[in-house]
């Protein structure tokens, strides 16, 4: 598909600017920068090749890269959404709508308590979830 607006960037997104440790277990869709995830997957039988990859953060992107108004939102990172959102600037664009994964996908274990409040208290509607 052809989406000239778009932008592509190798990079990690995360509470801060530095660098993290990717645990890549392709090609399972399994993964992860959370080392526990990764743990309970390797006890599973799954084999990652592991790297570090650069970090930013979103608000580093947003300012850089979005437009004023971000309609849509879809975070899905595998069970470090809470860094994501933590590195973010909130008040930078007109609220909108997120949409998120409930569940880590590697461990089934729910992944938006730690992060869910900060943006509804920031006036943020959920629009959904995936399962």
């Amino acid at each position: 598909m052809n989406r000239p607006r778009d932008v592509n960037l190798a990079v990690a997104l995360g509470r801060r600017e530095g660098r993290l440790r990717f645990h890549d277990f392709s090609p399972h869709g399994l993964s992860t920068f959370d080392i526990e995830s990764a743990r309970q997957l390797h006890a599973r039988g799954y084999v990652s090749h592991d790297y570090d990859v650069p970090v930013t953060t979103l608000a580093a992107v947003c300012a850089k890269h979005a437009p004023a108004t971000i309609d849509f939102l879809k975070i899905d990172v595998e069970g470090t959404e809470a860094d994501v959102i933590a590195g973010a600037d909130w008040s930078a664009h007109r609220r909108g709508l997120w949409w998120s994964r409930p569940r880590a996908r590697s461990t089934g274990a729910p992944s938006y308590a730690e992060w869910e409040p900060s943006l509804v208290a920031g006036g943020y509607l959920s629009c959904g979830s995936m399962a």
